[in-house]
């Protein structure tokens, strides 16, 4: 049912062996018939040998190899025969792999993480398509492990509200930051009626429930202004605008004002808006890492105080995307660690520290 997706099939939070980064491959947008054709003539993936060792194993009922390749806590925790039993639903409700449409490896501290979407065709001609995404440390074993059913891009339509992004986006700044508009609900945001910005967020810095200190006639009173901004997700710069003046506090300017539009791969597009002129570090065509700085927090384009505003859509500006649910992916909310999580209205939002992504992660989710 078009914008309607089934419950996920399986979620696994796992700790395998470093791989190389920022490569991405396929039309996964595309539509079912298209993407089949594509998996028919790439059945294997080519930037990880692990993926097709594990994508082989969950697809064929062949998952006692597996247990060698996990953590000790992670063996413990998840028996073999609860992955046998994912693997025997697999094989009953989605049938074969037939290949990879789009996949890629990028780092997040210390972990490896591969995300690729794969195509899977039953005998009745249904297709459905598979996200395995994984993250390896640096003793070759796998740390976390997800794998679900994503919609092709015929399928989607707004409001996408059951979307789940493949793209792990980081919180983008430093220190703690509080969503001033943010969710999936009118009530929290003020983005809702937008079909491009639905899910948007709108984050500032507050202490004592104030956003800035004496009379705010600077943009240098407010606490976020010249923060850093960080790319939160791998992908190319599709857009960066710098050398928009900054307006004065409560006069409102135009657009966006100073900015980057990055391609994340998978057809998701992400959008950091508002920064000061001449701090935009990136130019169009860059590739980004996961965390890379991208410029510093202003108050340009149409804006009335210092904030951050981040928003991801299915498209580039003017394709006809809609705006997706963003969720942050290992983060702090309100002090308690989230593996996933869209913040809302008044809520404080900080990013973990990459070393500490491993060791306090839930090991084992599943999402039937």
């Amino acid at each position: 049912m078009p914008g309607r997706l089934a419950a996920p099939l399986i979620a696994l939070a796992l700790v395998g062996s470093a791989c190389a980064g920022g490569q991405l491959r396929g039309p996964a947008w595309l539509d079912s018939r298209k993407a089949a054709a594509y998996a028919e003539k790439h059945p294997d993936s080519t930037v990880l040998e692990e993926a097709n060792r594990l994508i082989a194993a969950m697809s064929n009922g062949q998952t006692e190899g597996l247990e060698s390749w996990m953590s000790e806590e992670l063996r413990q925790k998840n028996k073999r025969d609860r992955l046998a039993k994912v693997s025997a639903q697999i094989q009953k409700r989605y049938g074969r792999a037939l290949g990879v449409v789009e996949e890629r490896v990028h780092a997040e501290g210390p972990l490896r993480w591969y995300s690729g979407l794969v195509v899977y065709g039953r005998e009745d001609e249904k297709l459905s398509m598979l996200l395995y995404q994984f993250a390896l440390d640096g003793q070759g074993r796998m740390a976390r492990l997800l794998i679900r059913e994503h919609p092709f891009r015929n399928d989607l339509s707004h409001p996408a509200e059951e979307y789940r992004c493949v793209n792990r986006f980081d919180f983008m700044s430093s220190g703690s930051w509080t969503v001033a508009h943010g969710g999936r609900l009118q009530e929290t945001n003020k983005h809702h009626g937008s079909v491009t910005q639905r899910y948007a967020y709108d984050l500032v810095v507050t202490k004592n429930g104030r956003w800035g200190a004496g009379a705010r006639s600077s943009n240098r009173d407010y606490y976020g202004y010249g923060k850093p901004l960080y790319a939160p997700a791998p992908g190319r710069v599709i857009l960066a605008r710098d050398g928009v003046p900054e307006n004065r506090p409560q006069q409102m300017g135009k657009g966006g004002g100073n900015g980057v539009i990055i391609d994340h791969g998978f057809g998701e597009y992400s959008q950091l808006w508002h920064m000061i002129p001449g701090s935009v570090l990136v130019k169009e065509g860059d590739w980004v890492e996961w965390g890379q700085p991208l410029g510093k927090v202003g108050n340009s384009g149409r804006s009335t105080a210092p904030h951050i505003h981040f928003h991801v859509e299915s498209a580039a500006p003017k394709k006809g995307g809609i705006g997706l649910p963003a969720e942050f992916a290992d983060v702090e909310v309100n002090g308690k660690y989230q593996s996933r999580t869209m913040p809302v209205r008044d809520q404080k939002i900080r990013r973990r520290p990459a070393d500490a992504r491993t060791a306090s992660a839930p090991r084992v989710l599943v999402e039937m």
